[in-house]
């Protein structure tokens, strides 16, 4: 892991945060949707983020028109990371409060089951407009990403 990224994990967990399994339980096929939500806008469909061959993988998708994410700053090229960007990885609270225990046990969800706990904890954030969707293995979306 590079020392960056080392630095940024560091900071992350003493914020209180929970770093993230490296190894994934997530399906191959399963991707996160990122959606821009202004208020007052049509939400937008900005990009993909899905886990395949041990890399998170982040693509715009070739319609969206909007501004572009700071940690992704150039629409044509698809991002590859062995390491969940911060960006995403702010956005699940600690696994070890209450209130999220009981959610996970609720929904059946593991710690290993990143998109999945970015879909469902943090699908919204109070901090931006980005607004995340897990979507299980579809069919027809998996071959545009």
């Amino acid at each position: 892991m590079n020392r960056f990224f080392r630095l940024i994990l560091d900071d992350i967990k003493s914020w209180g945060f929970q770093v993230l399994s490296e190894t994934p339980e997530d399906k191959k096929g399963d991707i996160l949707e990122v959606y821009q939500n202004i208020p007052g806008t049509e939400k937008k469909l900005v990009g993909y983020l899905k886990y395949e061959d041990s890399e998170y993988i982040f693509q715009y998708d070739r319609d969206y028109d909007g501004a572009l994410m700071f940690a992704f700053p150039d629409k044509n090229k698809t991002y590859k990371s062995t390491h969940l960007w911060p960006f995403f990885t702010i956005r699940i609270p600690p696994l070890e409060r209450p209130d999220i225990k009981k959610i996970m046990t609720e929904k059946s969800l593991n710690k290993d089951q990143i998109l999945k706990l970015l879909g469902t904890l943090g699908r919204k954030s109070i901090s931006n407009s980005y607004e995340l969707e897990f979507i299980e293995n579809p069919k027809s979306q998996a071959e545009t990403v």
